[in-house]
């Protein structure tokens, strides 16, 4: 095994997906402890490089992944991730809403650039490429709704596929705070708020 460091684009640019094994837990990062201080870091590296100043990269953190026997040669190169599930699922969550963003404000080369990190491409060629098409492969408990956000492709199908729910009182009445969302949802949710913000 080597250690070397890697520049996120390195590991989703390539044509290969990152399966996340049964054993790993579900997605669990939020707002307060990962979301924000990870986009205050972008952010304020953002800045600096439009100022014109030389910018450290951001540490992403160790992330071990295992290379597998591809089971045939349609096969998409498959890495079983070891360590380091939710930083690359957060940056997925990321990258998406990016790409929102910019096909939100017709901006096709942007949006066509972040999708090659989201997608892998040639699913005609694929052994199965209703998995294989995805960068991220999750476990079963966060894989439809990753695969939801990932193919909506904008914020008002990603609104209708996951919209606000409200329950109902003992009396009948509608609960006066939706159900929370899922996490997932919550982090391309997030994202999208930021990315958009930094328009003005």
């Amino acid at each position: 095994m080597r250690a070397n460091p890697k520049q996120i684009i390195a590991i989703f640019e390539q044509k290969n997906r990152y399966v996340v094994p049964m054993f790993q837990r579900h997605y669990v990062w939020n707002k307060e402890d990962q979301w924000e201080p990870l986009w205050a870091d972008i952010s304020e590296k953002m800045k600096e490089k439009q100022l014109g100043r030389k910018v450290s990269p951001h540490f992403l953190g160790a992330v071990i992944l295992d290379s597998t026997r591809p089971s045939s040669t349609k096969e998409v190169t498959r890495f079983l991730v070891i360590d380091g599930q939710q930083r690359l699922t957060t940056f997925q969550l990321l990258l998406a809403a990016m790409r929102d963003v910019a096909a939100f404000h017709q901006l096709p080369n942007i949006a066509r650039l972040t999708e090659r990190c989201l997608i892998n491409p040639d699913s005609e060629l694929m052994e199965r490429p209703h998995e294989e098409i995805f960068k991220i492969w999750p476990t079963q408990t966060n894989r439809d709704v990753f695969c939801q956000l990932i193919e909506a492709r904008s914020f008002d199908s990603v609104q209708k596929n996951f919209p606000l729910i409200y329950g109902k009182t003992k009396s009948g009445r509608r609960q006066k705070n939706p159900q929370v969302k899922d996490k997932l949802v919550q982090g391309y949710e997030y994202f999208y708020s930021q990315v958009r913000s930094e328009e003005h």
